[in-house]
């Protein structure tokens, strides 16, 4: 069922749910969406770790799962907050399955990826953590790479 909200481009599910598989080597980004997300631990042999930062400039980190003495198994993350997941342990064996739960329904419209520079600047106090999971920026490119791009463009220069 999909409703019309306010504040959306177009009207959307009222919830969605994934699931995501990662192992230790998988290197997640920095990204928001503009609705709410749980993250539900379902399984792994280690736990999960979700960073999200704050209006108020600070991070949180929460551990989900039961390894290690832990106890949370879901935690909420509010609209419009940049966040990230990765394993606690990071051997290519470590696995976790989670899911997603995202309400209003997810939609990649709403869907934003950090850029790196951009988050620095507006949280400036976290640049370790945002440096480790945005990717680096790309430099600028030349008159003659902007030329080649267009080659293979569909819409033109």
């Amino acid at each position: 069922t999909t409703v019309p909200l306010e504040g959306f481009d177009g009207p959307r599910n009222l919830s969605t749910a994934i699931y995501n598989l990662m192992n230790g080597t998988h290197r997640s980004q920095f990204h928001k969406t503009k609705a709410d997300e749980t993250v539900h631990f379902h399984h792994g042999n280690t736990n999960l770790r979700i960073h999200t930062i704050n209006e108020d400039h600070t991070l949180t980190t929460v551990e989900l799962g039961p390894h290690d003495g832990n106890l949370v198994f879901q935690h909420h993350i509010p609209r419009d907050h940049w966040f990230v997941a990765e394993t606690k342990d990071k051997a290519e064996e470590s696995f976790v399955l989670s899911g997603y739960t995202v309400s209003p329904g997810f939609d990649f419209k709403d869907f934003t990826n950090a850029n790196r520079d951009e988050l620095i600047t507006n949280f400036p106090e976290l640049t370790e953590i945002i440096t480790q999971f945005t990717p680096e920026p790309k430099p600028a490119a030349t008159e003659e790479e902007k030329k080649d791009d267009h080659l293979f463009s569909l819409t033109g220069p």
